[in-house]
């Protein structure tokens, strides 16, 4: 795999990051995201930078965490939907013998 070094700007800086050819796009949206998170961060009145990046930080772990845990209780849902589908289709495939009501 080849690498590149792309260039992000992030409240007007310019950082240098090397990354893969196929991580280009991914990572140019990562720095648009942070770009604006600080910028958000920066209009509530924080202005020391080692603080901004902290707040910043949080926000996006936090926010990841959140849909790391939805993303997990979505992945559970389909597992009991793809069980309950197996299920049914075996039990068409092989019908029990008829009930008597």
């Amino acid at each position: 795999m080849s690498s590149t070094v792309v260039t992000l700007s992030v409240l007007g800086r310019d950082y240098h990051v090397r990354c893969d050819s196929d991580e280009v796009t991914e990572l140019f949206s990562a720095g648009e995201m942070v770009d604006e998170r600080m910028r958000e961060a920066s209009n509530a009145d924080v202005t020391a930078m080692d603080r901004l990046a902290v707040i910043t930080a949080l926000n996006l772990a936090y926010e990841n965490r959140r849909l790391s845990n939805q993303l997990k209780a979505v992945n559970a849902g389909v597992t009991k939907l793809s069980v309950r589908v197996g299920d049914t289709l075996r039990e068409l495939e092989h019908p029990a013998t008829q009930r008597q009501d």
